[in-house]
């Protein structure tokens, strides 16, 4: 069976490259480990189960980022041990992390799948270990130095994670890596990075003096940190659901409207990373796609089956962008995705509707909508005609391309057809028996 890896061989090969050359900083960090002091494998052996347990505690951020609460134990590490002395115990921290959820969740993952957050964070750590002890030989001999220096070795982890990270997302989704870097630094980050700096501070102050009861205090008062952030990563998922829900509603009306907006929010994402739009914008694309047709649950059923329709009927269905806008209206954290659904019928010469906008007065992702709702809806059966050829259906997007279709956008999605062309004949081949059987029910 074909693996992601197989369809992206750079990925493969940068998992591989990356988590090879952090096992050999390993192992040239053997030496510098001092097995033969107590203390210091108290301290290896807390890193390694500390950071296991926060590890667990992580959540989903609303920049699509997955937030570790783990980071105040990195930090601690890379005060306290030299850069190269804690490579191996936050490797295996980490990694036991990994092999665990693998082994719970039934999961078959590569060596390298595996490695390779691990050594993320251990390289991660390794320079901010770095930033550390680079900063402390100046800064220490002020009050405030120590909590200077840990917030600097704060940044430089949160950038060099973020930076690797990107590069894989990269690579496996065609994003561009500093539009990814930055989104996974933005603000949104400010809160947790400012809990992680008064924890790390904390510990790393309460451990150089002695009081061991507050450093134990201020983790457990992390967990406190961990369960808002895991209330707000449940509010996240509550709004995927959401959606999830609105298109099941749907597709309970008419089926083939549901799976119309998967393929237009599937081949309009495509369109999106074609163009280098910004992360936020492909999300928007995604999002507005598959809840563009949200305002058609209320058309009469002959509106889903008929050719000929009344001036009524046609004045509902004309309609549908408001009313799908209108809906979504009522849902919080909905409001910029609501006002692209409303304009997805707007036309590039300013002859479409509702509000008569023209060029790049209406939103690209729009733009965008504009163009793969179209080919979709010109090459997909119907209970009352047959699908046009694709062939058609690319003749009418060039046609029209700078009078309702942006051009830039066409020339884009004319670029990802080329890639897709085969899954969509292979798509229209099936559905034909459905359609001829449609054919029979509704004669």
């Amino acid at each position: 069976m074909e693996t992601v890896y197989d369809k992206k061989p750079t990925l493969r090969r940068f998992l591989i490259t990356f988590s090879v050359f952090v096992l050999g900083l390993c192992l040239f960090s053997v030496p510098s480990l001092k097995w033969r002091h107590a203390e210091s494998l108290y301290i290896y052996f807390f890193i390694i189960l500390a950071a296991y347990i926060f590890n667990n505690l992580g959540t989903s951020l609303p920049t699509h980022v997955y937030f570790s609460f783990s980071e105040p134990i990195y930090i601690f590490a890379a005060v306290i041990l030299n850069p190269l002395e804690q490579l191996i115990p936050i490797f295996l921290g980490c990694l036991f992390t990994e092999v665990v959820y693998n082994i719970k969740h039934k999961k078959n993952y590569p060596w390298y799948q595996i490695t390779f957050n691990p050594s993320n964070i251990a390289f991660s750590n390794f320079i901010a270990s770095l930033v550390f002890h680079a900063l402390d030989v100046y800064l220490n001999v002020y009050v405030w130095g120590l909590f200077v220096s840990i917030f600097l070795a704060i940044i430089a982890f949160e950038f060099v994670n973020s930076l690797i990270t990107s590069t894989a997302i990269a690579f496996l989704e065609e994003f561009s890596v500093i539009d990814l870097t930055v989104s996974t630094t933005s603000l949104s980050l400010v809160i947790p990075t400012t809990s992680n700096l008064v924890v790390s501070s904390i510990l790393i102050w309460s451990y150089l003096n002695d009081f061991h009861l507050i450093a134990i205090v201020s983790l457990f008062s992390f967990f406190l940190v961990a369960g808002i952030y895991q209330k707000e990563g449940k509010l996240i998922q509550t709004r995927k659901e959401i959606v999830n829900a609105l298109i099941e509603t749907v597709g309970a009306r008419d089926d083939y409207t549901k799976r119309h907006s998967m393929r237009v929010s599937e081949l309009a994402t495509l369109v999106a990373k074609e163009m280098k739009l910004p992360y936020r914008v492909v999300m928007n694309v995604e999002f507005s796609g598959m809840l563009h047709d949200l305002g058609k649950i209320n058309f009469p059923d002959k509106a889903f089956t008929q050719k000929h329709i009344d001036h009524e009927t046609w004045e509902r269905i004309i309609k549908h962008p408001e009313v799908s806008k209108d809906i979504m209206d009522q849902l919080s954290d909905f409001g910029e995705v609501a006002g692209l659904v409303e304009l997805h019928h707007e036309r590039y010469d300013g002859s479409g509707y509702p509000e008569k906008m023209k060029g790049e007065e209406i939103p690209i992702e729009a733009r965008i909508l504009a163009v793969v709702d179209s080919f979709d809806a010109m090459t997909s059966h119907r209970t009352y005609r047959r699908a046009f050829p694709v062939e058609f259906a690319l003749k009418e997007i060039k046609d029209y391309s700078g009078i309702a279709y942006d051009p830039n956008v066409v020339d884009a999605f004319l670029k990802v057809i080329e890639r897709v062309l085969r899954e969509i004949e292979e798509r229209l081949e099936k559905e034909e028996l459905t359609y001829r059987f449609s054919l029979k029910r509704y004669q």
